[in-house]
């Protein structure tokens, strides 16, 4: 019977210490040569929440001097991943965005397979948070406001007559079903990547307008797991962001939202949009009236969206388009022949795509810009336009199997 709980008590803890080999080394450590009592004690610990930063002075130390060694844009770019939530799918173009807006890097698509996806352990997050957390958090240039399991918003919450103000230039906040606190008094001017991560079932929430209104700086909005959340800057509200560049939603609900006929945003309100991406939000099943009237937007990526079976007719009207990525849209059938006016359009992914079957006819004498067909695993889709061969800079990427017909 000892050596089963002795066992148990060993997975528990080397689960917690997400299998990194130094947490392991040090936790054990200091365990070795001590009762089962203590065993017990440190496990339920660990499993009840607390960091296994400090489990050993050892361990903090080590990675610490690791992330020291990093270089300057390494260590800022490692600070950000504590905005995102545990183990929980995390696009490299989210990622991206949100880096090539606050340190001023050239992107290159290059960098990046656009279906790559990273995960967040438990101990980099809280290393990433704790070497964030040094200033007063009025002073923090990230602000992490994690307030799931109904915790409280910071003491400064109370101060209803002077707004609290922040100098944060990301803040990512996180809520879940246990939330029952009111908003704060709370304004953050400088944000310029603001992070929601919302998992609610049973509530309805709306970030408070006047919240939202004053983020002048505010480029990249990046949204995760939202379920039954409203943000007032992508519903009927009136507020402007000028400065907001790029959208990415990731494991939302958003269908009942976006074709809500009561709910149209104005394209004005955002007139520097430039690119929204939506990944794995199950319940898509075709783009809103209002999204194909963001004439600037030059970059639309809708992936792993398996409801879609077509595109609206209204995507003609995105004139500016350069790159439109449809991969793993399972059940998208065909594209509209209005793809044709996208007459800057440089880039066409529809790899993964696997009900598609034919491609618009004109599709080549229209489309002079294309200069990437992205198609693998396109199953059902045996040739391509004759018009195609009009498109002598066009390189192809396909599977062997269609590359031999």
């Amino acid at each position: 019977m000892g050596i089963k709980i002795m066992m148990m008590l060993l997975i528990s803890i080397v689960k917690r210490c997400c299998g990194f080999p130094l947490a392991i080394q040090v936790v054990g450590g200091s365990l070795r040569g001590l009762p089962v009592v203590v065993w017990k004690s440190r496990a339920l610990e660990l499993w009840e929440g607390q960091s296994i930063l400090d489990s050993g002075e050892g361990l903090l130390d080590c990675l610490q001097r690791s992330l020291t060694s990093l270089k300057a844009k390494l260590k800022e770019c490692f600070m950000d991943m504590g905005s995102f939530p545990y183990h929980e799918k995390i696009p490299v173009t989210a990622l991206i965005d949100m880096w090539v807006m606050r340190k001023d890097a050239a992107e290159d698509e290059a960098w990046y397979d656009d279906d790559a996806c990273v995960l967040q352990s438990d101990l980099l997050r809280d290393l990433a948070i704790r070497q964030s957390s040094h200033k007063p958090m009025e002073e923090r240039e990230r602000l992490f406001l994690d307030l799931t399991g109904n915790k409280l918003f910071p003491e400064w919450r109370s101060k209803e007559v002077q707004p609290c103000i922040i100098k944060a230039r990301l803040l990512s906040i996180s809520i879940d079903k246990m939330f029952s606190s009111n908003w704060c008094n709370m304004k953050a001017p400088k944000v310029e990547v603001l992070i929601i991560n919302f998992q609610t079932m049973e509530k309805h929430y709306t970030l408070p307008e006047s919240f939202i209104k004053q983020m002048h700086n505010l480029k990249v909005l990046v949204r995760i797991r939202l379920e039954r959340v409203s943000v007032p800057t992508l519903c009927n509200t009136m507020v402007k962001l000028e400065n907001l560049e790029k959208i990415t939603l990731v494991m939302c609900n958003i269908n009942q939202a976006f074709n809500n006929c009561s709910i149209q945003i104005p394209a004005e309100n955002l007139p520097n949009l430039q690119e929204i991406n939506i990944d794995s939000c199950n319940d898509l099943v075709g783009l809103p009236k209002w999204l194909c009237d963001l004439v600037h937007l030059r970059k639309l990526s809708i992936t792993n969206c398996h409801n879609p079976s077509t595109l609206s007719k209204r995507i003609g009207r995105l004139k500016n388009l350069e790159v439109l990525r449809l991969n793993a849209c399972r059940k998208l059938e065909e594209l509209p022949k209005t793809i044709g006016s996208l007459n800057k359009l440089n880039l066409l992914d529809i790899s993964g795509c696997s009900q598609l079957s034919k491609l618009p006819e004109q599709m080549g004498k229209n489309l002079c810009s294309l200069r990437k067909l992205y198609m693998g695993r396109c199953s059902r889709l045996k040739e391509l336009p004759q018009s195609i061969l009009d498109l002598k800079q066009l390189k192809i990427g396909c599977d062997q199997e269609m590359a031999q017909q």
